[in-house]
């Protein structure tokens, strides 16, 4: 898999046609084969001050996270930055999402129809403490 950084339009392009929303103003991270993009992050919303930034996901497969991937997305927030919370909002329907921050160790929490009537949005929030205590940092 290649890092695709270096390559922000890109990897904004592919995230926002396969989330269907526009980001704004952000830092991305991306991964890709030699036919394309298969994964883009976009960290936004970033407050230096709260030490707070949120994170945007967008995967055309699975197979691209592993554990090193994974280190490497959390270690610009937390070690870079140093921020001390990551935050993602996640559809309600979109349970694979949502397994994969529980398994981060994050704290989840729904919010009736904040995504509009009738679907609620999953606010997961991870400190950098229920990070480095999960099972991908061992």
């Amino acid at each position: 898999m290649i890092p695709m950084h270096a390559h922000q339009e890109a990897l904004r392009v592919f995230l926002e046609r396969g989330l269907g929303i526009e980001i704004g103003p952000a830092q991305f991270m991306g991964w890709a084969r030699p036919d394309g993009i298969v994964a883009s992050i976009a960290f936004n919303n970033y407050h230096p001050q709260e030490g707070v930034i949120e994170l945007h996901g967008y995967a055309s497969t699975r197979d691209w996270c592993n554990k090193d991937r994974l280190r490497e997305l959390f270690q610009y927030p937390f070690d870079q930055l140093g921020v001390r919370l990551c935050v993602a909002r996640i559809s309600e329907h979109n349970l694979t999402a949502r397994r994969v921050w529980r398994a981060f160790g994050a704290s989840e929490f729904i919010i009736p129809e904040l995504r509009g009537p009738g679907e609620a949005e999953a606010i997961y929030t991870l400190h950098r403490d229920q990070w480095a205590a999960s099972k991908f940092m061992r």
